[in-house]
């Protein structure tokens, strides 16, 4: 007998090379179910009908269970995925990545017009409520979303991100005396990360010969953070930039302490971001901001150290305390790698992806008879 999820269509504007853009994906793959892709460039995101032509033509051909949307930035392109399922009698799936409208007061620290406020709400609410099936990336954004925008509950699903575990795993460290230790970051300079409290940390651990810091990535605040280093005169800082895959690596093999995120806008307060789930991979340490998502994949145990949000003074105790107490380093790195596969590998991701969508099958074919 056929099961009720075997074959779909993943269309979006996905990048291969990004983990979390192909991650439902690959999640599907593990479980034997047969992936359709069709990337979308830029460009597409208004000039479609070529490539959606494709996808009419094969969906009519096949037998497709569901199509799954990956939702970068608004596009038209969803109102005809939403006829095609509509025709077809298959659910629309949204793996809301991001929002526009976040992304917007995010990068311009809530400064934003009015019309820009308007449109990016209006064309996150289409999107939401166009969509039979929504995967966030927390219970926290799933609750602040469906609030939000007046979703429907029975749309709504959380699933946490993981990372891609054929490159974050757990590496024997290279040998070297304790000290210094290495407290690293590394990702995108944008706001909602609160970089710049990283090098405010720095400044006040800035005397302390045994810690130092390294940042690699890319990103607006990159100038910024510079010329806060050179402002401090903090030689305990080394800002790489963004570095060739092998030579960040290198450097990641370097790494004593990760840090996670330290922003205090609403965004920061509902993600687990993409370093966080790398480090716990890694089985490294992780210091991030308290937060309403970070309590509830970690809750209250040893696996994580919490620090306050926009607070240099309250990281840099943080980095203090871990850095001179090597058995709750070493304990919290251990708990926190328990916890990423307990609650966040891909054996668990894809066996929870897999059966919220066949169930939800499922339910629809017998609400049929």
């Amino acid at each position: 007998m056929r099961s009720s999820l075997e074959k779909i269509i993943y269309i979006g504007f996905y990048n291969e090379n990004v983990s979390r853009s192909v991650k439902f994906a690959n999640l599907l793959l593990k479980k034997n179910v047969e992936v359709i892709k069709y990337q979308l460039t830029k460009r597409e995101r208004f000039f479609f009908l070529k490539k959606f032509k494709r996808v009419f033509h094969r969906i009519l051909k096949e037998r497709i269970d569901a199509i799954i949307y990956f939702s970068d930035f608004f596009s038209p392109i969803i109102l005809f995925l939403k006829l095609l399922t509509k025709l077809k009698r298959i659910p629309l799936i949204n793996k809301f990545d991001i929002s526009g409208l976040y992304f917007k007061l995010d990068r311009n620290y809530n400064k934003i017009s009015t019309f820009q406020y308007l449109k990016s709400y209006f064309y996150d609410k289409i999107e939401l409520f166009l969509s039979d099936m929504i995967f966030f990336l927390t219970q926290a954004q799933l609750n602040h979303f469906q609030k939000r925008f007046n979703v429907k509950k029975r749309k709504c699903y959380s699933m946490y991100l993981g990372t891609n575990e054929s490159i974050f795993y757990p590496r024997k460290k290279e040998k070297r005396f304790e000290y210094p230790i290495i407290v690293g970051y590394w990702g995108s300079y944008i706001p909602i990360h609160g970089v710049e409290y990283i090098v405010e940390a720095a400044k006040i651990l800035k005397d302390d010969e045994n810690i130092k810091f390294l940042m690699m990535g890319r990103g607006s605040k990159l100038d910024h953070i510079i010329r806060q280093k050179e402002k401090y005169n903090l030689s305990n800082l080394n800002i790489l930039g963004f570095l060739p895959f092998k030579e960040f690596m290198e450097n990641m093999s370097k790494i004593d302490i990760s840090l996670g995120i330290f922003g205090n806008s609403k965004k920061s307060n509902w993600c687990v971001t993409n370093k966080v789930y790398e480090a716990l991979g890694m089985g490294l340490p992780v210091i991030t901001r308290l937060s309403s998502a970070n309590l509830e994949l970690f809750g209250k145990e040893q696996n994580i150290y919490f620090c306050k949000p926009a607070d240099p003074r309250s990281l840099s105790n943080a980095i203090h305390k871990l850095a001179y107490n090597r058995v709750i380093r070493e304990e919290i790195g251990k708990n926190g790698y328990n916890t990423f596969i307990k609650k966040c590998s891909d054996s668990v991701l894809s066996n929870e992806l897999y059966f919220s969508i066949d169930n939800y099958l499922k339910g629809r074919n017998i609400s049929k008879l």
